[in-house]
């Protein structure tokens, strides 16, 4: 490996140092991808359009108990808080429901969705989940 009367890299030296980038480029990205921590949202499960709710004289009124219950058995959480808010002066004040204890890790998700209303109205609704595992 000996450089010629110019001082240039000849083949056997410009591929040598191609083959060392390469090795240390991907010793690099093995201990890149070995640290890299990949894990599932334990809220995937969770299916916003089970959620329902309606507004009955300015008020908001749901009953999602059953399946707040069924998802948090089957997901082994240990609580979990829904807040109905019906934006726009439609109901005065939001709906809270939860079951369970609020310990732990806390996760949360945002739904919206379209719900009767008095008259026969529809209005949107936005359903703030809460789970702690």
């Amino acid at each position: 490996m000996r450089s010629d009367r110019r001082g240039d890299m000849g083949f056997l030296e410009a591929m040598t140092m191609v083959m060392v980038v390469s090795i240390v480029l991907m010793i690099y990205l093995g201990a890149a991808a070995a640290l890299i921590h990949i894990h599932d949202d334990p809220l995937d499960a969770l299916e916003g359009g089970a959620l329902q709710a309606k507004v009955e004289s300015g008020q908001v009124v749901a009953d999602n108990s059953g399946y707040m219950e069924t998802y948090v058995s089957s997901v082994g959480a240990s609580g979990m808080k829904v807040v109905t808010t019906v934006p726009g002066g439609f109901a005065s004040v939001p709906l809270v429901e939860s079951i369970g204890v609020a310990e732990g890790d806390r996760f949360t998700r945002m739904f919206t969705s379209l719900i009767p209303a008095d008259n026969g109205r529809t209005v949107t609704a936005v359903f703030e989940v809460t789970v702690w595992f």
